[in-house]
């Protein structure tokens, strides 16, 4: 009888595990994708600023913009980070 309540709490355990895995690979492949995203926009920038079509004050907006999205993930995933460490 024992064994049969905890082989349902072994599986969840194996299943958790996975499922982290899971969620830190699309973590990582959000992290990739916004870290491009955010560098190519300051270099079209640069570029620009260079070209004389954008202006510095342009240029910190669009890297304030860029810290705002990289402050936003980081946020985020220390909010998740707590919030699984914490046992009911």
């Amino acid at each position: 009888m024992a064994l049969l309540l905890i082989s349902p709490l072994a599986l969840a355990q194996g299943f958790a595990s996975e499922i982290n895995s899971i969620g830190e690979n699309i973590r990582d492949g959000i992290y990739i994708f916004v870290g491009t995203m955010c560098g190519i926009t300051v270099l079209w920038c640069i570029f620009e600023g260079a070209g004389g079509r954008k202006t510095w004050l342009d240029l910190l907006h669009i890297g304030l913009w860029v810290f705002a999205a990289g402050a936003a993930i980081v946020v985020t995933t220390w909010i998740f980070s707590e919030g699984g460490s914490i046992s009911v």
